[in-house]
């Protein structure tokens, strides 16, 4: 798990592009924040705004997913022999995917302030896939800058499991293709 120092330090490197710019600062014991809007609520570590910062967290999370893998199938009890057959490389990869995807922050709020953020931000209508009923008065959203993309999905009174579903529509349809790109490459 990252310090708060090495998360600020990573949340520094990972949100300075000029597109964004003055949008994203860090404040002293905040891990982000955002510009100020009335009623929004923001979850997460952090929110790459280049697909190399993303292919750069991506991979340093491996090691991590690994341990994870590992500790989960020691806490079960696999013996040596049941371990090896058990735990793939598309595991620890699904483990990597889903710490990933979880770490991405997500914005919360009710309509009016998701429509106040999408007409103060460098986004435009087109840009938002939405996800989700029209007629819900709550949305969760994760901007994607490098893919011109908001995700967005609505929701009722399960923030949490909003935000964790918002986030891992967000891996399937922008991340997973941005960083097989960029492993190709």
């Amino acid at each position: 798990m990252l310090t708060t120092a090495e998360t600020r330090q990573t949340l520094q490197t990972t949100s300075g592009s000029e597109r964004l710019a003055g949008r994203h600062r860090l404040e002293p014991n905040a891990l982000v924040t955002r510009p100020t809007v009335t009623g929004m609520e923001t979850r997460g570590v952090f929110a790459p705004e280049t697909a190399h910062a993303a292919a750069t967290r991506y991979e340093q999370l491996g090691p991590t997913a690994r341990v994870v893998v590992r500790e989960t199938a020691k806490a079960m009890s696999f013996d040596a022999d049941e371990y090896d057959e058990r735990v793939t490389g598309a595991v620890v990869e699904t483990a990597r995917d889903a710490t990933f995807a979880e770490l991405l922050v997500v914005h919360l709020a009710d309509r009016d302030a998701f429509d106040a953020w999408l007409a103060d931000s460098d986004f435009v209508d087109a840009d938002v896939v939405r996800l989700g009923s029209a007629n819900v008065d709550r949305v969760a959203w994760h901007p994607v800058p490098f893919a011109d993309t908001v995700m967005a999905t609505t929701y009722q009174d399960r923030p949490t499991a909003a935000a964790s579903t918002l986030r891992r529509a967000a891996f399937g349809r922008v991340y997973r293709d941005a960083l097989a790109e960029a492993d190709a490459n």
